[in-house]
């Protein structure tokens, strides 16, 4: 639509007819449902929800008033839950090795990212995509204003892959701009299926405390999800499956969230409590530490694990540098350099104990002095 034309609809519909009439466009209540990121459907790539997003081509206008009805007035559904696939090389028995075979491709068996209608394009892959997509890399997760969230306590789920239920990744993309409304809700124990019946659970205070970032959140309610909540990838259990638990197993099981701690979990996500991001605090930190470091392919490196050097996928064309000359950093790998010793007990203050206040300042101060 050129600038200097006339727009009935812009000039003579108020904001409120034309908000309504956005909504019944691009407002559907199979968004904060587990049927939107069905598996049968490609995880929701193969359905248009019955949304009508022409309307955001219209003019620029109609962009920005609809996009925000799109974002705020849908409630979306989110899985938390991610497949660390096993790859596997697509390739002639013949072919020799990885190496050998310029050609090889890796394959992937479940999704690589939350399941979440914003995400549904990038969990139906076949090929392993470069670079992996993560939750943190969709730039319209930061815009939802209203979530339905879905987490197990279940910490070995079946498939023939390994799957990880975690809150900690959607917690820390939300914190930087907090939605509205959060509901969260939890599987109960013996509702998903444990591959080969192998039952054991993560407590609820284990669950829970990736929440514990999140602040300024207006309502906030977790609950006990229903089958119906659960996404189709992951197997339902039998009934009666709970007759079969370990006796430990079987005294985690019969846990109820403690009102205690859902009160407090509450509280603290509506409130206004002040409260330092590690995760952002971290990066900060191994960003600050680089700046110390000249040369380039040591730079890059810095704050990254062995196991994750190793890891690094020939197609990063920013570490190509040190990938074909075997530039590693001497100071990781065979040795590892105090201030890198440092750097990783900060990544594992935040990683494995969540925000560990007092062991993350700790090993910063420590840090710090290498460097200053």
């Amino acid at each position: 639509m050129a600038s200097n034309s006339d727009c009935p609809f812009l000039d003579d519909f108020p904001l409120e007819i034309r908000t309504q009439i956005y909504k019944e466009l691009l407002v559907k209540k199979i968004m904060g449902t587990a049927d939107s990121v069905s598996r049968s459907a490609s995880y929701g790539a193969d359905i248009n929800y019955g949304l009508s997003p022409q309307v955001l081509r219209v003019c620029h206008q109609i962009y920005v008033e609809a996009l925000d009805v799109l974002y705020k007035e849908n409630t979306f559904y989110v899985a938390c839950f991610r497949v660390d696939n096993h790859l596997s090389m697509d390739m002639d028995l013949g072919a020799g090795s990885d190496d050998e075979n310029p050609n090889a491709v890796q394959t992937v068996e479940g999704p690589l990212v939350e399941l979440c209608p914003l995400t549904r394009f990038q969990n139906n892959q076949s090929e392993m995509p470069f670079p992996i997509p993560n939750l943190g890399n969709c730039s319209a997760v930061s815009r939802v204003r209203k979530w339905r969230v879905v987490v197990s306590r279940l910490t070995t789920a079946g498939g023939s892959w390994d799957p990880v239920w975690s809150l900690r990744e959607f917690c820390e993309v939300i914190s930087q701009d907090p939605p509205i409304s959060l509901e969260l809700l939890i599987l109960p124990c013996g509702l998903d299926y444990g591959r080969n019946n192998n039952y054991s659970f993560d407590s609820y205070e284990q669950i829970l405390k990736p929440l514990r970032i999140l602040r300024n959140i207006q309502t906030c309610a977790i609950n006990q999800a229903c089958a119906a909540d659960v996404p189709d990838i992951i197997q339902l259990a039998d009934d009666g499956l709970v007759e079969n638990f370990t006796e430990g197993d079987r005294a985690l099981a019969d846990w109820e969230l403690p009102t205690d701690l859902k009160m407090e979990i509450e509280t603290l996500i509506t409130g206004q409590q002040p409260l330092d991001i590690y995760h952002m605090m971290y990066r900060n930190l191994v960003a600050y530490a680089r700046t110390f470091e000249r040369h380039r392919p040591y730079k890059m490196q810095m704050g990254l694990r062995r196991e994750d050097i190793t890891r690094i996928d020939s197609r990063c064309l920013e570490y190509a540098e040190f990938l074909d000359t075997g530039s590693f950093n001497p100071f990781i790998e065979p040795t590892l350099h105090p201030l890198e010793f440092e750097l990783r007990n900060c990544q594992d203050a935040v990683m494995n104990s969540g925000e560990d206040e007092w062991t993350f300042k700790e090993h910063r101060k420590h840090a710090l002095m290498h460097l200053e």
